[in-house]
């Protein structure tokens, strides 16, 4: 089983210097250093440059890990994944499926890059156990894909597989709600809503150095689109969705010899009140 590997592939790591800040990082930290908080928990680990940065600035640093109740056996990759947060001086946890694990202390501060965004199943229940985690008065800063982001590809890989009588909602890796689905499921957890932010740029798709060209392939191979190519039964299947979806996202996606998305996000800011 691959999938907390693939999942957070991109945290390994050769050495335990801060990586370089993302302007993701940037946007959080600058949110949550307003609430000087001491303690915080990281939900998702999804960018090291955020809980690496935190845990030189702060007194104590949670990562939650999120694993998928069929992949916890993978105990191999855990281990690298919990030494490599480690070495950040950061306090590994794990989360299975979608339910918090229980913590001794209240959090300051939760902050989330990018994790809600590959919750298919709906934000609700975890942004309620983020709002019973923190103490009174503590902040949530985080990021989620809103309505729109990745459309070209996610609209690609929808119609080729409508072609193949698979409907793909099923399949959808991902959940991208609009800024007022936003607020409200946080206003529904208990929060007050203290910014919502739409941040719309051009951004490349993750990948190793040196496969810039490849990115969509390796993306759906082995990143967060491959549950799309899953929905197909045989290899040869997958092969052809793989060809079909990069023909049609050239013309709009590949530019100087790069993988390119419309990256549309919300960033947010809300007060646990008390």
């Amino acid at each position: 089983s691959t999938q907390p590997s693939r999942m957070l592939g991109r945290l390994f790591k050769t050495a335990a210097a801060v990586p370089p800040r993302t302007a993701a990082c940037e946007r959080i930290l600058k949110a949550v250093h307003r609430a000087e908080p001491k303690v915080v928990l990281d939900l998702g680990c999804t960018d090291p440059s955020v809980f690496a940065t935190l845990a030189t600035q702060v007194e104590k640093v949670v990562g939650l890990l999120k694993v998928d109740a069929e992949d916890i056996d993978d105990a191999q990759v855990l281990k690298e994944l919990k030494s490599e947060l480690r070495s950040f001086n950061v306090e590994p946890a794990v989360m299975i499926g979608g339910v918090m694990p229980q913590f001794d202390n209240d959090f300051d501060a939760v902050v989330t890059e990018d994790m809600l965004s590959y919750m298919p199943e709906g934000v609700e229940g975890i942004l309620q156990e983020v709002h019973g985690t923190l103490r009174p008065g503590g902040v949530f800063v985080g990021e989620i894909g809103a309505d729109g982001n990745l459309e070209t590809f996610r609209m690609a890989c929808y119609d080729i597989l409508r072609e193949e009588g698979i409907d793909a909602m099923p399949h959808d890796p991902y959940y991208f709600p609009t800024d007022m689905e936003m607020k409200k499921l946080l206003q529904a957890a208990g929060f007050e809503v203290k910014a919502m932010n739409q941040i719309n740029h051009k951004a490349v798709f993750p990948c190793k150095l040196g496969r810039e060209d490849m990115a969509l392939l390796d993306y759906m191979h082995l990143g967060m689109g491959s549950p799309f190519l899953r929905a197909l039964p045989d290899a040869a299947a997958r092969r052809k969705m793989v060809q079909e979806v990069t023909h049609m996202c050239y013309s709009s996606m590949f530019q100087e010899a790069k993988w390119t998305y419309q990256s549309i996000r919300l960033q947010f800011t809300a007060v646990k009140p008390g």
